[in-house]
């Protein structure tokens, strides 16, 4: 039978068995907290004998076994529900030359060991059902000559042992020295570091061991104290233990060899035999202490230090880079968080699982420091609370760069006449374009000077009060229009010529009525709306809604004004809140706070409703701040840096085609690279762009592997390409028939930017075009 079957045979045994009694009627008054006296086992059928010492104890749940002190060759039988006697599973015919008492013994539930008295230093072990020995099972016990590896047991000796525990594993045996010798179950070898001292060094102290695999716990004859320590480490717990200095023990000299030497516990209550002093020959019952405790937790993707142990709340991951924008916490419950037949303790973690759909508990982390709080409590009400620190490292990113500024020339910054609030941005590289949102202009500047280009400005001709979001694909300006509550519209004009092309209009729904900053990846638009938390999604050909690519904002970011996007992840700055520009996965809409920045600090600062960016800076447009009818200040765009590249400059997945084979190519998805070895035929999936996230191709079922190149936009960016293997640009992925999944993960150099791009190819089936 394994440990495991035992324990739920324990889970299933009565809270009272049948042959408890009453302490009323069969034990002296008991003052002791720590006793149950509703458990006990007593008045024992002892057949007879004269004055029985109990000794040793081992329970399967159903019958218990008890040593005799003045037997020699018997192990006898109860059943653990009535306290009946079950002759038949005596362990009969143990005797043998050196027996004259069976100390203590422990089961497996296939073979028992036993510990006999303290003439002989081995443990022998025997068939539980049959009580026939088993030689081979026998256990050396240590000796001082054994030339162990650790110095420290180099001076003892376990020639006396006491009692037994073991985990099915290994095998834990006290001596009168006080040591704790531990044992390999299957080999007999001696554990030095498993082994552990108690402190106690006067002979026979140390007795009975039982451990729920976490903490020990030993009958210390002296005290009569049920003592605890850590089964890992060998410290004391002394928060654990149980006072077993009652009557019944007080007549025993722990000198001699009459004092009780075992223990068993089901992990509620703990159980110890007494007999030859008491006129209540029997098995004493105690409760267990009530201990919310882990036995296991865990953090992944992240140390964890130090090690853990049940008894260390307290841990730190160190500083993890912010890229790991979440941790998986696993955590288990010690068994003897029960209380009766009540279930195990009750594990809860904070902050609340991220994706209750995933395996584990997932803690989405913030930049800077983040506390993990595990809490377990006992059926009882008792808790206990482990803290984990995890630091997360900041994005050295997003800090000012006044150099790049844009300070709009005077003419631009007139009171009401110019653009003194940034309403949109957008270039083309050589020519940002600036909406007002005090007037319907768009205003055409050098993004270097900050010149005017007069000759470039788009005098709107549609009725736009406010031009506050601004997106062109280079022919057309879609501009949105907040402020005027008759039109819900995205308004198309000419970018040359600035002409309205009502044609290209798109129709926002009641929901949108208050549009205002733009973005697109030239198929889809999207729209942020000022007066509810939500980034509407369009299709830029159709302008229909596309309500699987809105989302939903940040629980602050209640008023999404401008937006700007590398193709993978959304910034959106506020109307209402001006200390924060938000960040978002596009594809996803979760919020990437690693990515979030504040503009001017913490502090209060001007609203910054725009934004635009190069990728390798962020410009934000700054209002000038009203007073009364009048503005003062300028509308300038403030620069930041933006996060190191993690994008791809070039992407090629091709096959090898054998040299002079004479198979042509297909067009080519960006530059080639052409191995020296052989020539590639390369698979077209698209036309590829550093931030467009996802690809797609269909190959005949002969394209058995594709080889990947990708190359990063720098250097000293890390390039991850799953699955397959290989290096550089010959990286191999096999394909099986039907959809295939290439994924290309790009790390920045300083871990503060990444990026992912998904190629899936489906390969036909045989006889498929």
């Amino acid at each position: 039978m394994s440990l495991l079957a035992v324990f739920a045979l324990l889970a299933a045994t009565a809270v009272n068995p049948v042959g408890a009694q009453d302490s009323t009627e069969s034990t002296p008054e008991e003052s002791n907290p720590d006793r149950d006296p509703s458990r006990d086992l007593l008045n024992l059928d002892d057949d007879g004998r004269q004055s029985p010492i109990l000794h040793g104890i081992w329970s399967d749940g159903s019958t218990v076994w008890v040593s005799d002190g003045h037997i020699a060759d018997k192990i006898f039988a109860y059943d653990f529900d009535s306290g009946e006697r079950i002759a038949d599973k005596d362990n009969d015919g143990l005797r043998v030359d050196w027996h004259r008492n069976v100390r203590d013994m422990w089961s497996d539930g296939t073979i028992m060991w036993v510990a006999i008295d303290d003439s002989r230093d081995w443990l022998f072990a025997y068939e539980l059902e049959s009580g026939s020995r088993r030689n081979e099972r026998d256990i050396d016990l240590k000796d001082p000559y054994d030339g162990v590896s650790s110095a420290e047991w180099a001076a003892y000796r376990n020639g006396k042992p006491r009692g037994l525990w073991g985990d099915g594993t290994t095998l834990w045996v006290s001596d009168h020295n006080g040591v704790i010798f531990a044992y390999d179950l299957e080999t007999g070898a001696f554990s030095d570091e498993r082994s552990f001292s108690t402190g106690f060094g006067l002979k026979d102290w140390v007795r009975g061991i039982w451990s729920d695999g976490l903490t020990m716990w030993l009958l210390e004859g002296k005290t009569k104290q049920i003592l605890a320590y850590e089964l890992a480490t060998g410290r004391r717990q002394p928060h654990y233990d149980i006072d077993a200095d009652v009557e019944a023990f007080s007549h025993y000299n722990y000198d001699g060899e009459f004092g009780p030497a075992g223990l068993w516990s089901d992990g509620t209550t703990m159980w110890v035999p007494i007999g030859k002093f008491s006129s209540n020959k029997g098995i004493y019952a105690f409760h267990m202490p009530e201990r919310p405790a882990l036995k296991s937790l865990g953090l992944s993707d992240a140390g964890m230090s130090p090690r853990f142990s049940t008894e260390t709340t307290s841990y730190q991951s160190g500083t993890v880079p912010t890229w790991l924008d979440s941790v998986t916490v696993t955590a288990e419950a010690t068994s003897l968080t029960v209380s009766g037949d009540a279930p195990s303790g009750i594990v809860s973690i904070e902050p609340a699982d991220a994706d209750p759909d995933e395996d584990g508990h997932q803690v989405d982390l913030s930049p800077g420091a983040n506390t993990i709080t595990v809490t377990v409590t006992a059926a009882g009400g008792a808790a206990k609370v482990y803290s984990i620190e995890v630091e997360r490292d900041h994005p050295e990113t997003f800090d000012r760069v006044p150099e790049h500024d844009v300070e709009f020339s005077p003419e631009l910054v007139q009171s009401h006449g110019g653009n003194i609030s940034p309403g949109g941005l957008w270039s083309d590289g050589t020519t940002m374009w600036v909406g007002d949102y005090h007037s319907n202009s768009v205003f055409a500047v050098n993004p270097k000077t900050g010149e005017h280009e007069p000759a470039r400005d788009i005098g709107v001709s549609y009725t736009i009060w406010s031009s506050d979001g601004l997106w062109s694909d280079g022919t057309t300006m879609w501009i949105s229009d907040p402020s005027n509550p008759n039109e819900r519209r995205l308004a198309a004009h000419n970018l040359e010529s600035g002409d309205h092309e009502p044609e290209h209009d798109i129709e926002l729904p009641v929901e949108n009525r208050r549009p205002s900053g733009l973005w697109s990846d030239g198929t889809t638009i999207w729209v942020a709306n000022r007066s509810s938390q939500r980034i509407f999604a369009y299709d830029l050909a159709t302008g229909v809604l596309d309500d699987t690519l809105s989302f939903e904002t940040a629980s602050g970011n209640r008023n999404p004004s401008g937006l700007w996007s590398n193709g993978t992840t959304m910034w959106v700055t506020d109307d209402q809140d001006k200390t924060t520009v938000y960040a978002y996965a596009l594809e996803s809409g979760a919020a990437l706070t690693n990515f979030w920045f504040h503009p001017d600090g913490d502090g209060a600062n001007t609203t910054k409703r725009s934004l635009w960016s190069d990728g390798d800076f962020m410009w934000l447009g700054e209002f000038a701040e009203p007073e009364g009818d009048d503005f003062f200040g300028t509308g300038s765009l403030k620069a930041y840096k933006m996060p190191p590249s993690a994008a791809l400059e070039s992407l090629e997945i091709g096959r090898a085609v054998d040299t002079g084979s004479g198979s042509g190519s297909s067009a080519k998805s960006s530059t080639a690279a052409t191995p020296a070895e052989s020539q590639i035929e390369y698979i077209d999936f698209g036309t590829f762009a550093p931030f467009t996230p996802n690809y797609r191709a269909t190959v005949n079922n002969r394209v058995s592997n594709v080889f990947v190149s990708a190359t990063s936009e720098v250097s000293d960016a890390t390039v991850q390409i799953e699955p397959g293997s290989g290096t550089g640009n010959r990286h191999q992925v096999n394909l099986d028939v039907g959809e295939n999944e290439i994924t290309i993960l790009v790390h920045s150099a300083d871990g503060s930017n990444w990026q992912t791009y998904t190629v899936t190819i489906h390969r036909n089936p045989v006889g498929g075009l």
